[in-house]
């Protein structure tokens, strides 16, 4: 196995352990999980460094701010609760990044991105779950930063 594939499979199992115990504690509806599982499958195979080439920096930067308007109507609105609409702003800007992976700074986010999810579970479960995916999260990350 070389060095790229280990890094990048280290990498997605700290993602994937910090998205799986926010869905663990159930606070998240079924289609956060379903785009969320889907992007990161998408992520993995996809070419991400020729995905960020083709889209304009101007354009990404346009997205994410498009996003507060929805935010503010995800909690008005859709989920009435602050912190899940926090939680779903978090998974979207880890999906935005998730999909245009090029730099080493990209890695960082997204992983600070998937300890605030983790941090989320933390305070949103008791169940036996979370110590499963801390534990993950403590290997993943482990091996991802050596």
């Amino acid at each position: 196995m070389t060095f790229a594939r280990y890094f990048k499979l280290s990498s997605y199992g700290l993602i994937a352990s910090g998205f799986l115990s926010l869905a663990a504690t159930g606070a998240l509806d079924r289609l956060s999980v379903i785009l969320f599982t889907s992007v990161l499958a998408v992520s993995w195979f996809v070419d991400t460094e020729r995905l960020r080439k083709g889209i304009p920096t101007r354009w990404l930067n346009g997205i994410a701010l498009a996003y507060l308007p929805f935010f503010a109507a995800d909690y008005k609105l859709l989920s009435r609760s602050f912190l899940i609409s926090v939680l779903h702003m978090m998974l979207f800007m880890a999906a935005l990044k998730l999909l245009t992976l090029s730099r080493n700074r990209d890695y960082a986010l997204v992983y600070l991105l998937s300890f605030g999810q983790l941090l989320a579970a933390s305070a949103l479960t008791v169940n036996i779950t979370f110590g499963a995916c801390f534990l993950a999260f403590l290997f993943f990350g482990i091996s991802t930063l050596i």
